[in-house]
């Protein structure tokens, strides 16, 4: 896949996405981590129920609020995993990082550190 900007217009396109670059994970989590990740940019936040709403599924979303929490519990995805993801569809040009000290000192500080694009406030 050649533009990495288009690998999230689609859920099947982010699927061949990931799968090109996670190719030791089997599809069919793939698959669950792609609906997760469209269901996190379309819901805006990280809430399980609310992720749950923009899956595309049958099932009711009491189910599907379960299903979530088991991606997200179960995806076996490294840190060198996200990466991995996650590089190739940052931005071109500088990146600002910020460092959440909420917790420094009580967690692994690494996982603390998130890229920002446009403006932050302290």
């Amino acid at each position: 896949m050649k533009h990495t900007n288009a690998a999230l217009t689609d859920l099947d396109t982010f699927v061949a996405f990931l799968k090109e670059r996670l190719p030791h994970h089997r599809i069919d989590l793939l698959r669950r981590v792609a609906a997760m990740v469209f269901g996190i940019v379309q819901a805006e936040t990280t809430r399980h129920r609310k992720i749950a709403i923009h899956l595309r599924s049958m099932a009711t979303l009491d189910s599907r609020t379960k299903t979530v929490a088991r991606t997200f519990h179960d995806a076996r995805l490294s840190e060198q995993d996200v990466l991995d993801i996650l590089l190739p569809l940052l931005p071109d040009g500088k990146l600002i990082f910020v460092m959440d000290r909420t917790f420094l000192g009580t967690t692994d500080c690494r996982r603390e550190i998130a890229p920002v694009w446009g403006y932050s406030s302290p």
